[in-house]
């Protein structure tokens, strides 16, 4: 009996060390080729940073349901960070914006001219909330050690006119076929025996 017993725990704890590796592998390659992130204000996300620099944007605020930040000066940026390579990202911004200057939204193309790939962001109804859907080619956007830079710009915002509600991004690219997930697993672990 103890020797049966013996063997169903480590059947048991072998195929839970498979399970676990082949769910955090599936979580790393997505091999669905499409990944959601979502920064709601009150909570963080291992994919998109924190709205900064820190001194221009407001701690959390509550608005009936929501979490907002407010904008207190611009420039402000955010960084997408995605677990592996993918072509495109799709960033739903929900925001009030109440100023009367231009309101826009990109992600870095030059870093040595400091230019960005810029949307414009209509202005809100007093009151409401709304949603801007932008679609960025990953390709086109400069990689900083693993992320994309992010901005929003509006030379005559009056501090707390910006206010931001969720920053929602789906990373997209070619879904992975069986044989290119097993490949991607050997890179990784050649990679890490090196």
């Amino acid at each position: 009996m103890y020797y049966f017993l013996h063997k169903l725990i480590r059947i048991f704890l072998i195929l839970f060390l498979v399970f676990v590796l082949g769910w955090l592998a599936w979580k790393k390659l997505v091999p669905s080729g499409s990944m959601e992130a979502v920064y709601g204000m009150s909570k963080e996300s291992p994919f998109i940073s924190k709205l900064y620099p820190k001194d221009r944007v407001s701690d959390a605020k509550r608005d009936e349901d929501n979490y907002y930040r407010a904008v207190l000066a611009e420039p402000v940026y955010f960084n997408l960070k995605p677990s592996g390579d993918f072509d495109e990202a799709r960033v739903l911004i929900k925001y009030k914006y109440l100023g009367e200057g231009d309101l826009k939204f990109g992600g870095l193309i030059n870093k040595e001219n400091w230019s960005f790939d810029f949307v414009e962001m209509p202005r809100t109804e007093k009151g409401e909330w709304g949603a801007l859907t932008a679609n960025f080619n990953l390709s086109d956007l400069v990689k900083e050690k693993e992320n994309f830079r992010f901005m929003f710009s509006s030379p005559e915002l009056i501090s707390g006119q910006l206010e931001i509600d969720e920053v929602r991004v789906v990373f997209e690219r070619e879904i992975m076929t069986f044989g290119e997930m097993i490949s991607k697993i050997i890179e990784a672990i050649k990679w890490r025996m090196n």
